[in-house]
């Protein structure tokens, strides 16, 4: 059988702060040319620009009706408005712009996806698809 090439790494970057950092989710952001980051150990959302230069750096914030140490574990960026989704382990995904401040639309993703990880945006659909990383290792679109 054939063997897969190993893949060449291009760019490599670490995440604040180092050996700290819980990379849970990344996602790239096509009208700044950006990279975002969720942090969950450090409750942190990052912006770096292609080379690793980090933009901004965003304590994640806590969407009306859910507690505080919101634990961000997945992104995903609307390349149509730049706005990025953010799920956390409350089961809470939210919409906040590259400032950092929330667009007010968050929901839950219980009952139906109770241990939230993975988080994609549907472009064409305009919908999050959300995975649950236990259980029964469902994906909801939302």
């Amino acid at each position: 059988s054939a063997h897969a090439q190993t893949p060449t790494i291009v760019n490599q970057f670490n995440v604040p702060p180092a050996g700290a950092a819980f990379v849970g989710g990344v996602d790239y952001d096509p009208i700044t040319d950006s990279i975002w980051t969720v942090d969950q150990n450090n409750d942190l959302i990052h912006r770096f620009d292609r080379s690793g230069a980090l933009q901004i750096a965003i304590p994640a914030p806590i969407p009306p009706g859910t507690t505080a140490n919101p634990l961000p574990i997945g992104a995903a960026v609307d390349p149509q408005t730049g706005n990025l989704w953010i799920v956390d382990e409350a089961e809470v995904v939210y919409e906040m712009r590259r400032d950092g401040t929330l667009t007010g639309v968050n929901f839950s993703t219980t009952p139906n996806i109770v241990d939230a990880s993975g988080l994609a945006f549907d472009p064409l659909a305009r919908t999050l698809l959300v995975s649950q990383d236990s259980g029964t290792r469902a994906v909801g679109e939302f």
